[in-house]
């Protein structure tokens, strides 16, 4: 046999008898042999269509605007990043976020106008459902919500998903309590769920493993 197999086979056989025995260390030991689980792409982008993120509030949910641009940004470089889009076909979030504030509060464009307005083929788009840094003013507990979309603009209508009410993504992070919060914690809690907010949205259009022993998603 050779030595890669005997290993193996060792290690199958560890499993067994730790089964036998009643040890709960089964998991571990297949994690070790199979690797990381993975969680496949709910949708997958045509990486050469012109895109552009844009996450909407028009709800007032997020505290500050620059927040919503932290998300955003943070969608277009992991999917950069894993090379889902190219650089070159990217419209950034900052241009689409100028064009949504010219318009008149009365008679805002749609969603795939302002992406045919940039020159943008595809617009992901993300409308806030929550966002919480602090559910009792004491504990900081940050969760957001949203719902996502990716709309054809130049043919103005949804790709995905099936349901016109979009695919709902959850960020949080663990709760901490050290007394009241500070303005100064809110603001590293709000930047925070930010980041992870955006890494979520990114994941549904990537392939990205699972850590099997936490529970922790990797991309």
């Amino acid at each position: 046999m050779a030595p890669g197999g005997s290993l193996i086979a060792a290690a199958l056989l560890s499993a067994a008898m730790l089964t036998a025995g009643g040890c709960n260390i089964v998991a571990p030991v297949a994690y070790a042999i199979q690797g990381p689980p993975t969680t496949p792409a709910l949708h997958t982008l045509d990486g050469s269509r012109t895109t552009v993120v844009f996450i909407d509030d028009r709800l007032n949910r997020v505290p500050r605007r620059s927040l919503r641009l932290a998300v955003a940004e943070e969608v277009e470089q992991a999917l950069m990043r894993k090379g889902v889009l190219s650089a070159d076909r990217v419209i950034t979030t900052r241009a689409i976020m100028r064009e949504a504030s010219n318009d008149r509060f009365s008679a805002p464009r749609t969603v795939a106008q302002l992406g045919r307005d940039l020159g943008a083929e595809v617009v992901i788009y993300a409308t806030i459902d929550s966002w919480t840094p602090s559910p009792d003013g004491v504990t900081l507990a940050p969760s957001a919500a949203v719902r996502v979309k990716v709309i054809d603009a130049a043919e103005d209508r949804r790709i995905w998903p099936p349901d016109g009410a979009g695919h709902r993504v959850v960020a949080s992070l663990p709760p901490q309590t050290r007394g009241v919060p500070s303005g100064a914690d809110l603001d590293r809690a709000n930047a925070a769920l930010a980041l992870m907010l955006g890494q979520r949205i990114a994941r549904v259009f990537f392939e990205h493993q699972r850590d099997a022993l936490s529970g922790r998603l990797d991309d």
